[in-house]
């Protein structure tokens, strides 16, 4: 697939640091309950925090690969304040773009007097799309990866919460995005039909109080390597993958799950 993204001011959430918490990717109470925490403050001159070098990293990346949309070579100085950027130490934020770039999405960042063209490298096929849709599959990447990393499973106003923080979607309650349309009506209606995402239903005597769930859907789970997806959580923030390590055994399970499913033959002639 080919990746193009859209530029934000907000990212992933900050996992902690213990690696004893096996859920500490998900978002805090007061995320999940709508309450989402404020931006990396812009006054912070010296030294960033881990959760504010994520931000700019996630949202780094988005940026750059929505500039390659047209293929125009990307100014460097343009970037900071692309992604709300105003303190220094931005050459870290760079650094692990850079490295995010080939190593999750297949891009080699290369420099041309002061700005950035970008190469495919891409073998990961699940990423390789045409031009018209491949925008679309940047979507479907983030929300699987936060739905894997938020124990498999989120509610619709939790994903909703997350693409705010992404600012794919804005506070108003609109759900269009200039770059991608209808962003719930994609998720809900392409995602779900393509089989990428399972939109489970709610059940019983209070329906109406009940919020859809979305999981990863069968096609997913055979065409997307998990590995991918934990290695572009780790590289945002810096950290091995074992230190989530619910989602890390869950890894190795799916993947020989997957393997599986790929050796199955279509029709069994015993």
């Amino acid at each position: 697939m080919s990746q193009r993204s859209r530029k934000s001011r907000k990212s992933f959430s900050q996992p902690s640091t213990s690696r004893a918490n096996d859920n500490d990717y998900a978002m805090d109470e007061s995320e999940a309950h709508g309450s989402r925490s404020q931006a990396p403050s812009s006054t912070q001159k010296n030294k960033m925090s881990d959760e504010e070098i994520a931000h700019y990293v996630a949202n780094t990346v988005k940026y750059i690969l929505a500039a390659d949309r047209n293929k125009t070579p990307i100014n460097k100085s343009l970037i900071p304040k692309a992604v709300d950027y105003h303190g220094k130490g931005f050459r870290t934020v760079m650094s692990r773009t850079e490295k995010v770039l080939e190593d999750v999405f297949g891009y080699k960042a290369v420099d041309d007097n002061g700005k950035i063209i970008l190469v495919n490298k891409l073998e990961n096929e699940f990423l390789k799309v045409s031009e018209d849709v491949g925008n679309k599959y940047v979507l479907l990447f983030f929300c699987l990866a936060h739905i894997y990393m938020s124990n498999e499973k989120v509610t619709e106003s939790n994903l909703i919460d997350f693409l705010k923080k992404l600012s794919i979607l804005g506070d108003d309650g609109n759900m269009i995005n200039e770059q991608f349309g209808n962003v719930l009506n994609i998720i809900k209606e392409d995602f779900v039909k393509e089989r990428y995402l399972e939109m489970i239903k709610p059940k019983g005597n209070d329906i109406e109080n009940e919020e859809v769930e979305f999981m990863w859907g069968s096609r997913a789970l055979v065409e997307l390597p998990v590995r991918k997806v934990m290695g572009f959580v780790s590289m945002i923030y810096e950290r091995d993958m074992e230190s989530w390590p619910q989602q890390f055994n869950k890894m190795k399970i799916v993947e020989k799950e997957q393997k599986a499913r790929l050796n199955q033959p279509l029709i069994n002639e015993n």
